[in-house]
C-alpha cells in the first residue's frame, strides 16, 4: 500500500521520539530520488531514509546500509551547503496530506542563523523533497515542476512555496455521524464511498472499513441502519487505531511476500500470515527492504543472466569455428606423405611437371601428386613439408585454444547455475564482482559498502556430521582452500555445474550415511539435482589442486571415488542454516 496520512502522523510522532533536536551530520544520496541522513544527538545516533520513487515513496530510521555513487549528486551538494550541521527543531504534519515538514535551524554562507524548512512530500507520482528559506520561497527541489495550470503547483527554485490544493473531503477527525452520512449519501460500492468521502485515507484503509461493515461491499446508497451502524462501529476503530488505542502495526504476506502493511488489523486478510512491529520505522524498513530486494533480485538476475548467455553463445561461434579450422588441418599428414614420397623418388621426377605418379609403399597404391612446375623436384618436397609444419603448428594452436574455450564454457555455465539459484541480493552482488574480476563486467564506479560475504549453506547427516555447501564460485573456492580441513572429505557433481560440498571428518572415517548424504547434497546441489542416478565424485581435501592460472573455483583432483545418487527433497530436512 501507499502511505496515507494516517500512517504519515504515526511516522511523524515517532520521529519527533527520536530525531528532534538532532544535528544533520552527514547526507548522502544513495539513489537518484532518496535522500539519507544521518543524524546525531546526545543519546544516540540514526538513519533517517526519505524515499521520492514514485510507487515506493516512503520516510523512516533505517539500519540498513546503502551503495553510494562516486559523484554525489546535485541535489545531494546543495543539501550539505544548506543543512550540513543543521538542527531538527520542529517536525509537522498537516491534516488529510501526506506530507511531513522538517523545521530546521542552520548557518548560513554569512554566518547569520536561519530556519530552513524541509517538505518531504510522499504523494505517490507526484512524491517530492523540497527546500524552502524563511521567506517561504523554494531554495530547490528533488523534482522540478514547471505548470501552466493555476491549480496545479510549480515546483522550481526562485518560486513561492505552496501546498497541494485542498480535496474535498471530509477528515478522519470530524464527527464519525457525520462521516457515516456522507458516505450513506455517496455512489457506487461501500469501500469506494469511504475512499472518496474520508480525507487521508487509503484504499487498503476504505477496503478494511467495507469489509467490516459488509463483506459482500454492497452499494453505500442503499445500506439499511442495520449495516449503517456497523459503518459507524468500522470508522471509530480506524478512528481509535489512528490514535494509537488498538493499533496494531503489522506486515501481511501471501506465499512468503510482503504484499501490504497498515496501522490496524486488517480482517480482510484472515487467511494471510501477519508480522506484527513496535516500531513503523522498522515495518517500513523491513516491508520495503523486501520488496526492493525481490525487485532488484530480478534486476540483476536479468541483467547477469543476459551477459552469460551472450557470453556463451559467443563462446560457442569461437569454438566452432576453431573446430572447422583444426579439421582443415587434417590434411597434414597427406603433406607430410607427398614431401617423403618426392623426396624417395627425387632423381626420377623432371622439373617443369605439374603432377606426377608415384608409388605410395605405405597404402600399397599409386597415387597423383600435384607439383609446381616452377620449382624443383627438392624445392616441392621442402614446399609440402613446409606447409605440414605449419599445419601441425596451427592444430596445435588450435587444440588448445578449443580447449580453453570448453574450460570457458564449463565456467560460465557454472556462474549461470549460481545465477539461476541465487536467493540474495548479496549473492547478486558477489557474482557481478566475480565477473568484473574476470573481466567480462567493467568494474563498477560505486563505492563498496562493507557488507558480510554471503555464507555457507550448511546441513547435518542423519548420523550427526556436519555438511557445508558454497553458493558460488567465490565461496566454493574460500570453502575448500580456507575452511576445510585436509582430512575432510570434498564432493562435486560429475561433468556438470554445482557447488563444493565438504563433509567434515572427525578423529574416525565418516560413516558410508554420511558419504551417501553428503553426495547426495552435492547432487541436489548442481543443475543435475533434478535427475536419477546422479554420478558425485568425492575425495579426501588433500588430493584438491587450484589449477593454476583458471579462474576462482576451478579444481583439479585425484584419487576419487565416483557415488551414484538420487536427491530428493528430504535433504531440506537435514538443512540446519543459510
Amino acid at each position: 500500500m501507499a502511505l496515507d496520512s494516517v500512517m504519515i502522523r504515526i511516522i511523524a510522532d515517532e520521529l519527533l521520539g527520536c530525531v528532534l533536536g538532532s544535528r544533520i551530520d552527514r547526507i548522502t544520496m544513495p539513489r537518484r530520488d532518496a535522500v539519507l541522513l544521518s543524524l546525531r544527538n546526545k543519546h544516540s545516533q540514526n538513519k533517517l531514509f526519505i524515499s521520492a520513487r514514485s510507487g515506493a515513496a516512503r520516510i523512516n530510521l533505517t539500519e540498513r546500509e546503502f551503495e553510494n555513487p562516486k559523484t554525489p549528486p546535485g541535489f545531494c551538494m546543495l543539501l550539505r551547503k544548506y543543512l550540513g550541521s543543521g538542527r531538527i527543531s520542529d517536525i509537522e504534519t498537516i491534516e488529510g496530506e501526506r506530507i511531513i515538514l522538517f523545521y530546521i535551524d542552520a548557518i548560513n554562507e554569512i554566518g547569520d542563523r536561519t530556519r530552513l524548512t524541509l517538505s518531504v512530500e510522499l504523494m505517490g507520482r507526484y512524491s517530492n523533497i523540497v527546500l524552502v528559506n524563511e521567506e517561504n520561497v523554494i531554495i530547490d527541489a528533488l523534482k522540478h515542476i514547471d505548470s501552466q495550470d493555476r491549480d496545479k503547483r510549480t515546483i522550481l527554485p526562485g518560486h513561492p512555496f505552496t501546498y497541494p490544493p485542498k480535496i474535498n473531503k471530509t477528515p478522519l477527525s470530524d464527527e464519525t455521524s457525520e462521516i457515516v452520512d456522507k458516505i450513506r449519501k455517496s455512489k457506487g460500492t461501500i469501500s469506494k464511498a469511504v475512499l472518496d468521502t474520508i480525507l487521508g485515507i487509503g484504499p487498503v484503509v476504505a477496503r478494511e472499513i467495507a469489509w467490516r461493515t459488509d463483506k459482500f461491499d454492497g452499494e453505500a446508497a442503499g445500506m439499511d441502519e442495520e449495516t449503517a451502524e456497523k459503518l459507524f462501529t468500522s470508522v471509530d476503530e480506524v478512528k481509535l487505531a489512528a490514535a494509537g488505542k488498538n493499533r496494531l502495526l503489522s506486515i501481511v504476506y501471501y506465499e512468503g511476500r510482503p504484499v501490504e502493511y497498515s496501522f490496524l488489523p486488517l480482517t480482510q486478510y484472515e487467511d494471510l500470515e501477519f508480522v506484527p512491529f513496535e516500531s513503523v520505522s522498522e515495518l517500513l524498513d523491513s516491508y520495503w527492504k523486501e520488496r526492493e530486494d525481490e525487485e532488484l533480485k530480478k534486476a540483476r538476475s536479468h541483467d547477469l543472466m543476459s551477459k552469460i548467455n551472450a557470453l556463451l553463445e559467443k563462446v560457442a561461434k569461437r569454438k566452432k569455428v576453431r573446430e572447422e579450422d583444426l579439421k582443415d588441418t587434417s590434411r597434414s599428414e597427406e603433406l607430410k606423405l607427398f614431401g617423403d614420397l618426392i623426396t624417395s623418388n627425387i632423381h626420377n621426377i623432371e622439373k617443369g611437371k605439374e603432377s606426377v605418379n608415384l608409388y605410395d609403399y605405405y597404402n600399397d597404391c599409386i597415387i597423383d601428386i600435384p607439383l609446381d612446375p616452377r620449382m624443383s623436384p627438392p624445392q616441392n618436397a621442402q614446399n609440402y613439408y613446409k606447409r605440414y609444419r605449419k599445419l601441425t603448428n596451427a592444430a596445435k594452436v588450435l587444440t588448445e585454444l578449443i580447449y580453453e574455450d570448453s574450460e570457458e564454457q564449463k565456467y560460465l555455465e557454472s556462474v549461470k547455475y549460481y545465477i539461476e539459484n541465487a536467493v540474495s541480493v548479496q549473492e547478486y552482488a558477489e557474482l557481478r564482482e566475480e565477473l568484473e574480476n574476470a573481466g567480462y563486467f567493467k568494474k563498477s564506479s560505486a563505492k563498496k559498502t562493507s557488507e558480510k560475504k554471503s555464507d555457507f549453506i550448511r546441513y547435518r547427516t542423519s548420523d550427526g556430521h556436519n555438511v557445508t555447501v558454497g553458493k558460488n564460485n567465490k565461496s566454493n573456492e574460500r570453502l575448500t582452500f580456507s575452511a576445510a580441513r585436509k582430512s575432510d572429505y570434498w564432493f562435486h557433481v560429475k561433468g556438470a555445474p554445482g557447488s563444493h560440498v565438504i563433509l567434515t571428518v572427525r578423529d574416525e572415517m565418516p560413516s558410508d550415511t554420511a558419504l551417501g548424504e553428503a553426495a547426495m547434497i552435492a547432487a541436489y546441489h548442481s543443475s543435475q539435482s533434478g535427475g536419477e542416478l546422479v554420478p558425485v565424485d568425492y575425495t579426501e581435501v588433500k588430493n584438491l589442486k587450484k589449477i593454476k592460472g583458471k579462474r576462482v573455483g576451478m579444481v583439479s583432483y585425484s584419487n576419487y571415488k565416483t557415488a551414484f545418487v538420487t536427491p530428493d527433497n528430504k535433504i531440506e530436512e537435514m538443512r540446519i542454516d543459510g
